[in-house]
């Protein structure tokens, strides 16, 4: 092959990867296709569903952009310009552990109820509803700050358009995926950032078996007053509104009508609502608190990335995974210079896990099984803490992760969910040297990247 024939090859190669859709040119590219038919706008112009539905921004955004905009892509511990260390993770020299970083705004929230969501019914639109869950994202009016957490409501069929949330998850079902309970962290101080909430609906058209994502209304609070000033602590109410976040004010009826009524404002006010919108006991709201975080909370949470959006209830395995970067990243390593991948099967196990909240609800109870047993001069003692949680990655959590037969992870299909579920509950109880010399179990080939962490990845590069 001439030399000439392969330079051109790894060129075209190096020239694609450099073009494919990240940052502004991906959130440019999910503007534009907000605006094309799609299956939600056609419903609204036929009047099956109710004026302002759309198809979900956050939604196309997480399934457009891959991990990017998941919690373990922005877990990841980032580079810095230099590429010679990291800018969010740094190590106290006389503290010998993870050195902790205040930043300008980490609050809780918790989502309460919503009441009056529009919804759709079967007849009029052919749209099954498999399920209703709520995605959260900082976000500056013009684009996404951080990652997309999703938090699944509790819809009441006497009461159709009231969504309720549980905030306070016990061990066992439901999982975590429904704790309400969150902390947001950034540190940058602007009036124009906010919590997004979009509320979502998963569906499937009944005469196609078509499967897709809609909206039917979004709030948004902001995190600062017009003088600069951080909000208090309170209980909000937040008008939920109709459209995108990016057009103009459109309202949310309750009906189905054709149509969108828009109103005279854009974009999100100080009070998390439109001016001039529609008020009343029968307008759609959200209500969030806002709260201050405890201080042992509040430590934490100094330990993580500087921008992040996170269940409370994942906090203290967030801040574990943390401090093993710490140790294993700075502490440990011989050459701080040296990009190659490093063996550590605590952050390679670790990582895949915080985009699944059932494997995280294995990790929780399994943790307060054998947390309880400690003794308590054990639970004062750091390295054992670690050695416990080494332990319950390496042998409850790297079977499930390795487990050929369990199903691909698939949102508002409960179908899915509860063959995971049963597959999860039957690797928990079976001793793994059983189905790993299992003959009707095929597995596959060992790969080193299963024990390995990557300090080069996109993710520690790219965001």
């Amino acid at each position: 092959i001439p030399s000439n024939y392969v330079r051109v090859t790894l060129s075209e190669k190096r020239q694609s990867s450099y073009e494919s859709p990240r940052g502004k040119a991906l959130w440019d590219d999910l503007r534009s296709s907000m605006v094309q038919p799609s299956l939600a706008n056609v419903l609204v112009q036929m009047g099956a569903v109710p004026s302002g539905f759309r198809s979900s921004t956050l939604g196309s955004l997480l399934a457009r952009s891959g991990a990017d905009f998941r919690l373990s892509a922005w877990f990841t511990p980032k580079l810095s310009k230099s590429h010679l260390s990291f800018r969010d993770l740094h190590w106290d020299q006389s503290a010998n552990k993870l050195r902790s970083r205040s930043v300008a705004v980490t609050r809780g929230f918790s989502l309460l109820a919503a009441n009056n969501i529009p919804t759709v019914t079967q007849a009029a639109s052919g749209l099954s509803v498999l399920s209703r869950h709520v995605r959260v994202t900082l976000f500056n009016r013009s684009k996404v700050l951080s990652n997309i957490h999703t938090v699944r409501a509790v819809w009441i069929a006497k009461e159709n358009q009231t969504w309720k949330f549980s905030p306070k998850v016990q061990a066992g079902y439901p999982s975590m995926a429904y704790d309400a309970d969150c902390i947001a962290r950034i540190d940058a101080m602007s009036t124009d950032i906010a919590l997004l909430f979009e509320l979502c609906f998963t569906y499937e058209k009944t005469d196609t078996g078509e499967k897709g994502e809609m909206s039917c209304g979004w709030a948004g609070l902001p995190l600062f007053e017009s003088d600069g000033k951080a909000v208090v602590s309170r209980t909000v109410e937040l008008a939920v509104h109709g459209g995108t976040p990016f057009e103009s004010g459109v309202q949310l009826t309750t009906s189905t009508t054709t149509g969108a009524g828009a109103s005279d404002r854009k974009g999100i006010g100080r009070s998390g609502s439109l001016r001039g919108g529609k008020r009343g006991g029968s307008a759609p709201k959200l209500y969030v608190k806002l709260q201050y975080l405890r201080r042992n909370v509040l430590e934490e949470c100094n330990t993580l990335p500087d921008v992040l959006i996170a269940p409370v209830g994942y906090l203290p395995f967030l801040s574990l995974a943390r401090s093993f970067m710490a140790d294993q990243l700075l502490r440990d390593r011989l050459n701080e210079q040296d990009a190659a991948p490093i063996c550590s099967p605590n952050l390679s196990i670790f990582f895949p896990c915080v985009d699944h909240p059932d494997i995280m609800d294995v990790l929780r109870d399994k943790w307060k099984e054998e947390h309880k047993i400690l003794k308590r001069s054990q639970r004062r003692k750091p390295e054992e803490i670690k050695r416990l949680f080494s332990r319950i990655l390496i042998e409850n959590i790297y079977p499930i992760l390795q487990y050929p037969n369990l199903p691909e992870a698939e949102w508002g299909n409960e179908e899915k969910e509860q063959e995971r579920l049963e597959a999860i509950q039957n690797i928990k109880t079976t001793p793994a040297l059983d189905w790993f010399s299992d003959p009707e179990v095929c597995h596959k080939p060992f790969q080193i990247a299963e024990l390995t962490f990557n300090l080069t990845s996109e993710h520690a590069l790219t965001i």
